[in-house]
C-alpha cells in the first residue's frame, strides 16, 4: 500500500475540530534513511498536534497562520477564530508587540528570541491571569529562506501536566495527511529547539526518537540512544519503580505519570531527571507508543535536598500546612518547640495539635486573608499568638506566615510557617515595661516620703511576682519598717489585707544585727535567700509570723549611705530569680533618689513652717493648719455639732527675761517648757 493509500484508508470518517481537507497525497520520496517521507511527515505532525507547549506560527505579516489545539487550549480560541489575525488583536493571547526592538534585535543576532510575556486575561481588558514562557524562532525552507516565524509559549503559572491531552490528540490527529512537506521542516525544528528532552518508544521501551535535548542531557548522541532502551540508561534503583507505573500505564488504569528518576548519564554520571509519561494508541486501541517528556531537575533537586537539610536544622520551627489546615512540613525545630514528632504531626490538623481553641477562628481568617487579598502569599510582618505544646502548656510565638502557589491554577497552594519561640522575649519585654511605668509612676508621685515608699512597695510587688514588699530603714540598732504594699499576709494566724495589713505592719521593728536587711545594708549588696526555714542570716520567728519563705533585699543608697533597703518577700521558696534582683537593683537608684528628693522636699518644708526654737508650727503654718481643720469640719457636715478648740497659751512676765537677759537667753529658757513631748527629731530616712 502507498503513502497517499495508508493516510486515505486511515483518514477519520466524521469531521473534527482539527482535520483538513483530505486530498489524495501523491506518492512521496523517501528520506535519507529509506523511510517513507509521508509517514514521517506524519509522525512529525502527530508530534506538532501533541505538543503540550502552545505554539503559534504567524506568516513574515505577523499574522497568524497555525497554531496548535495547546494553543487553542490555553487560549480559548480556535484555529478558524485567529487565522489572519496580528495574535496582539486576539483577547487572551500574548503578544511581543511592546518588546518588538528586542525580538528583532535577538532573532538577527542570535536567531531566536526568550522572554517572560503576560498572559492577558480573555474577557477584561488590561488584566492579566498568569505568565508564559515564550520562544520566538523563524521557521526556513529548503533554501533557507524565512517563511514564517513561530511561538513556542508555556504556561509557567501552573506547570500543569498535559500529556494525557498530548496522547489523545496525537491519536486524533495521527492519520492527518495534510501539510506533510511543511510540517515534516516546521516541528522538526520545534524539537530541535525545544529545552527538554522529548523521546518517542515503542511497546517494549526502545528508543525510536529523541531530541537533541535528550542527548544533551543524557549525553548519548542520537544514534547511540536509537540502538538502546529506556532501562539502559535508568539507575537500576528506580528502574523497578518505573516499570510498576509503565505497566499500570499499558494495561490502561491510568492515563499518565510523572516520575522522578535517576538516570546514568554516557560519562557514568547519575543525574535527576523529571519524566512526564503517556501512551500513543492505534486505531485499535493497542499500545503503539510511549511518549515521554525529560526534563534535567538534578540542580533543582539538589536545591531542594539542600533547602530540606537547612530547614530540617533551622533554628526556628518550619511548618506546612495545607489549606484544609493539614500538617505537611515538621522540621526538627518544630519538634522541639511543640513536643509533638514528625512522625505525629504529619497529616494531622494543625488546629488541634497547637492552637488553643479560642485563637483557631483567627488563625483560619489568617489563611483565608492571604487567598483574598495577598497575590505574592505573604503576609506583611509576623503575627505574635499563643500556642500549646504537647503537654499543653501554653507558650508565645512569632509566626511568619506565606503561601505557596507552586500546586498551579485552581489550586490554592499550601501555607508555611516560620514559628519563633517569644515566650521568654515577650516575658522580657513584659518585665521591661513594667520597669518603665515604675520609673514613671515615682517620678510623678507627689514628693512626701510616704507616699513614694508607698509606690516603691507596689511596683516592687507588681514586677517581683512578690505577695508582700515593704521598705525598712536602720534606725539605731534596729530596722524599722515604714511602707508596705496592701497584699494579703496571714500574720500570726490571723488574715490581714489592704489597710489592715499596713497598719500592723508598719512601724515594726527587729534586730538590726539579725535579719538579712541589715546584712544587706552591712554589705551594701542585694542578697537572696531561697528557704527561710534553712537559711541562718534571716530573722526566723519573724519569718514564720508573715507567711515568709523566699525573700528578696535590695539596698536603698541616697549618695555613698545606705539607709534602707526595699524587701519583697514569697510565700514559697525559691520564688525569685537573679533577675528579679537584676530588676529590682535597676530601679534602686530611681527609687533611693526620689526618696531623698521628698525627704529634702520635708526638710524645707518643716523649716519654712515650724520654729526652730521650740519645733512647733509657725504663725503662718499654724493659720494654714486652721483653716485645714475648718474645711475637713465643713466636708464632714458637723459645722453645728462639731467644735474645733484653739488654744492661747501666755507665759507670764517672759518679755521681763528677753529685755533683761536677752533674747538668746529667753529661747534657752521658753524651749523647755514649749516643745510638744514626744517631738524630737526622728525621721525614716536618716
Amino acid at each position: 500500500m502507498s503513502g497517499a493509500d495508508a493516510v486515505e484508508d486511515a483518514a477519520p470518517t466524521s469531521a473534527s475540530k482539527h482535520q483538513r481537507p483530505q486530498n489524495a497525497v501523491p506518492p512521496q520520496p523517501r528520506t535519507s534513511n529509506g523511510e517513507d517521507a509521508t509517514l514521517a511527515q506524519l509522525r512529525h505532525s502527530r508530534v506538532f498536534q501533541a505538543m503540550s507547549d502552545a505554539v503559534i506560527v504567524c506568516d513574515l505579516q505577523g499574522r497568524v497562520v497555525d497554531c496548535n489545539p495547546a494553543a487553542e487550549s490555553l487560549f480559548s480560541t480556535s484555529l478558524d477564530q485567529i487565522r489572519g489575525r496580528h495574535p496582539e488583536e486576539i483577547p487572551g493571547m500574548p503578544s511581543t508587540a511592546t518588546r518588538a526592538d528586542e525580538v528583532l534585535s535577538a532573532l538577527q543576532e542570535h536567531g531566536r528570541w526568550s522572554g517572560d510575556i503576560p498572559l492577558p486575561h480573555p474577557e477584561r481588558a488590561g488584566e492579566t491571569i498568569g505568565t508564559a514562557a515564550s520562544s520566538v524562532f523563524p521557521v526556513m525552507d529548503d533554501g533557507g529562506e524565512v517563511v514564517a516565524f513561530a511561538g513556542i509559549n508555556r504556561d509557567v503559572t501552573a506547570e500543569r501536566a498535559t500529556t494525557a491531552e498530548l496522547a489523545r490528540t496525537a491519536a486524533e490527529l495521527s492519520h492527518t495527511a495534510s501539510r506533510l512537506s511543511m510540517a515534516e521542516q516546521r516541528w522538526r525544528k520545534l524539537l530541535d529547539l525545544a529545552p527538554n528532552g522529548f523521546v518517542l518508544l515503542s511497546p517494549e521501551s526502545r528508543f525510536q526518537l529523541v531530541n537533541p535535548a535528550m542527548c544533551r542531557i543524557i549525553g548519548y548522541s542520537e544514534q547511540a540512544l536509537l540502538q538502546m532502551g529506556a532501562a539502559d540508561i535508568t539507575h537500576p534503583d528506580d528502574f523497578g519503580e518505573e516499570l510498576v507505573l509503565l505497566g499500570q500505564l499499558m494495561s490502561g488504569r491510568i492515563e499518565r505519570y510523572t516520575f522522578e528518576k535517576r538516570l546514568i548519564t554516557a560519562d557514568g554520571r547519575t543525574i535527576w531527571a523529571q519524566v512526564a509519561a503517556s501512551l500513543l494508541r492505534d486505531d485499535t486501541g493497542h499500545p503503539e507508543n510511549i511518549l515521554k517528556m525529560v526534563e534535567d531537575v538534578t540542580e533543582r533537586r539538589l536545591a531542594a535536598e539542600r533547602m530540606a537539610a537547612i530547614i530540617a536544622r533551622a533554628g526556628d520551627a518550619f511548618v506546612g500546612i495545607t489549606v484544609d489546615g493539614l500538617v505537611t512540613e515538621w522540621n526538627d525545630a518544630a519538634e522541639q518547640l511543640f513536643g509533638w514528632s514528625r512522625q505525629e504531626a504529619l497529616g494531622q490538623p494543625l488546629g488541634p495539635l497547637i492552637l488553643p481553641p479560642h485563637r483557631r477562628p483567627l488563625y483560619l481568617e489568617e489563611m483565608h486573608e492571604l487567598l483574598r487579598s495577598r497575590p505574592d502569599g505573604t503576609r506583611d510582618r509576623p503575627l505574635e499568638i499563643s500556642a500549646l505544646t504537647r503537654d499543653r502548656h501554653e507558650v508565645k510565638i512569632e509566626l511568619s506566615l506565606w503561601r505557596n502557589h507552586r500546586s498551579g491554577v485552581g489550586s490554592d497552594g499550601e501555607f508555611y510557617a516560620f514559628a519563633r519561640d517569644r515566650t521568654e522575649a515577650v516575658r522580657l519585654r513584659r518585665r521591661q515595661e513594667g520597669v518603665v511605668r515604675a520609673q514613671q509612676a515615682i517620678a510623678e508621685v507627689e514628693l512626701s516620703a510616704q507616699k513614694v515608699m508607698d509606690a516603691i512597695c507596689e511596683h516592687a510587688a507588681q514586677l517581683t511576682g512578690a505577695h508582700l514588699a515593704m521598705v525598712e530603714v536602720q534606725e539605731g540598732e534596729e530596722m524599722a519598717c515604714r511602707a508596705c504594699n496592701e497584699g494579703t499576709v496571714v500574720l500570726n494566724g490571723i488574715p490581714l489585707t489592704g489597710p489592715d495589713l499596713v497598719q500592723a505592719l508598719v512601724g515594726a521593728r527587729q534586730p538590726f544585727a539579725g535579719c538579712l536587711s541589715g546584712s544587706s545594708i552591712t554589705q551594701n549588696a542585694s542578697l537572696i535567700c531561697t528557704d527561710t526555714e534553712t537559711d541562718a542570716r534571716v530573722n526566723l520567728e519573724a519569718c514564720r509570723s508573715i507567711g515568709a519563705r523566699s525573700m528578696l533585699v535590695v539596698p536603698l543608697r541616697r549618695g555613698e549611705a545606705v539607709p534602707g533597703v526595699v524587701k519583697v518577700i514569697g510565700d514559697r521558696p525559691h520564688q525569685f530569680t537573679d533577675e528579679d534582683r537584676a530588676t529590682l537593683e535597676l530601679l534602686a537608684a530611681p527609687f533611693g533618689a526620689a526618696l531623698t528628693n521628698a525627704h529634702s522636699m520635708e526638710a524645707t518644708y518643716r523649716q519654712a513652717s515650724t520654729d526652730p526654737v521650740t519645733g512647733l508650727c509657725n504663725r503662718a503654718q499654724a493659720t494654714t493648719e486652721l483653716d485645714r481643720a475648718l474645711l475637713r469640719l465643713y466636708r464632714r457636715g458637723r459645722r453645728l455639732t462639731s467644735y474645733l478648740a484653739v488654744f492661747f497659751i501666755d507665759l507670764d512676765r517672759f518679755k521681763l527675761a528677753n529685755d533683761t537677759l536677752g533674747h538668746a537667753a529667753g529661747d534657752r529658757l521658753a524651749a523647755p517648757l514649749i516643745r510638744k513631748p514626744g517631738s524630737g527629731p526622728a525621721s525614716a530616712w536618716p
